[in-house]
């Protein structure tokens, strides 16, 4: 009789132990499969090379991808010598030790139809040393190769995923293919028709950089220098019946950084390394204007000083001057355009107002300023700065 009820309360003890552990591993597995909800997918065309909006809207990106807020799918430059854009965004992703992100040259060089010209005639970005740390005072033109960048911090051209020539635009198709409602960030001209050759399911959105007017003609640069392209992804994404955004200018002045903020950016860091790289990308990328029309970029940013104003574009007194007289960094266009699709996806708060036109197509600050709050929204654009640069 002891026996038998000894038996009755082991087992009565070992089925307990067994639900025990069954519930815990059940808890477990739920609590994981929330948390691993799907990231939202996101594709990148960019004309990055020019001018500190693509890189700082990228770096910002990167990081956003870095901490599982989002999934780039791929990135792909565009706009004319687009095999060297590609090696600016190999050199990002280095920085963040990220190499999950396919890198697109796109195999368009020229304008679609008219074969126009779309590179802008500027020195660009890669043209210029961009190694981490380095003087205050000059920048300097380089030969320097993207495998010596990558060596900097131990990394070579092959840990990377490049496609380059008449396979960019299948490797753009296959990869949207593969997704379910991605968002679309075109921060550049040059995006090919033939790309979106997808299913209504694989695109959920389409965010425009640039105006365009409410009866959805091309507008700004991004769609007004490459018009027959632009006008055959109108006719796609119409077919496809995708969400179409436009971004445009008037939000970005939010974005502007005064030298409180870049003090401020600065102190974040833990060293000198990430604070060099933001003020190389944002002078570098300015200077390209003041290099290509002085005269309208003083009309533009008023200064009294002519000593400022004649100085060689190497030399960073005349921007630590732009800075320190009140006028700050130059709009970030781009960066305004991702935060709007941060806002889409739920990675943010919202923090734009729009308005659609006739057309179904939405639209930001193209005739008013659509920022809700500018107080908060400069302060979250320098909080994700601070947080992009510190990850570096």
């Amino acid at each position: 009789m002891l026996f038998t009820l000894m038996s009755a309360a082991s087992f009565t003890t070992f089925s307990s132990v067994i639900v025990i552990t069954l519930l815990s591993l059940f808890l477990v597995t739920f609590l994981l499969f929330k948390k691993r909800k799907p990231l939202p997918p996101v594709a990148i065309w960019t004309d990055i090379g020019h001018d500190c909006d693509d890189l700082i809207a990228l770096i910002v990106a990167l990081f956003q991808h870095k901490v599982r807020n989002i999934r780039i799918i791929f990135i792909c430059t565009v706009s004319g010598a687009n095999k060297k854009r590609a090696d600016l965004v190999i050199w990002l992703c280095s920085l963040f030790n990220i190499t999950d992100i396919p890198i697109i040259a796109s195999e368009r060089e020229l304008a679609m139809t008219t074969k126009g010209v779309l590179l802008r005639k500027v020195i660009p970005l890669w043209e210029y040393d961009l190694s981490l740390g380095g003087g205050n005072e000059k920048y300097v033109k380089t030969n320097k190769k993207l495998s010596q960048y990558l060596l900097e911090h131990g990394m070579k051209i092959s840990d990377f995923n490049v496609y380059t020539g008449n396979s960019s635009v299948d490797m753009q198709r296959t990869l949207l293919n593969c997704e379910i409602g991605v968002s679309c960030l075109i921060i550049g001209p040059g995006a090919e028709p033939a790309a979106f050759d997808v299913a209504k399911h694989n695109i959920r959105r389409v965010i425009w950089q640039g105006n365009a007017n409410d009866t959805g003609a091309h507008g700004s640069f991004n769609m007004n220098c490459d018009k027959d392209a632009y006008e055959a992804l109108q006719t796609v994404f119409k077919r496809l019946n995708v969400e179409q955004h436009y971004v445009g200018r008037l939000a970005a002045f939010k974005t502007m950084l005064s030298a409180t903020d870049f003090y401020r950016i600065k102190k974040s860091f833990s060293n000198g390394v990430s604070s060099d790289i933001l003020r190389k990308i944002l002078m570098l990328g300015i200077k390209e204007f003041r290099d290509g029309n002085r005269s309208l970029f003083y009309d533009i940013n008023q200064c009294s000083d002519e000593f400022v104003k004649q100085l060689p574009s190497e030399d960073c007194r005349w921007w630590e001057a732009m800075l320190n007289d009140g006028k700050g960094s130059s709009p970030m266009y781009d960066l305004c355009a991702l935060v709007y699709l941060l806002n889409l996806v739920g990675v943010v708060p919202v923090m734009y107002q729009t308005h659609t036109d006739t057309q179904g197509v939405t639209h930001v600050a193209s005739k008013k300023d659509d920022v809700l709050d500018s107080d908060t929204y400069h302060h979250f654009i320098v909080s994700s700065l601070c947080e992009s640069f510190a990850a570096i």
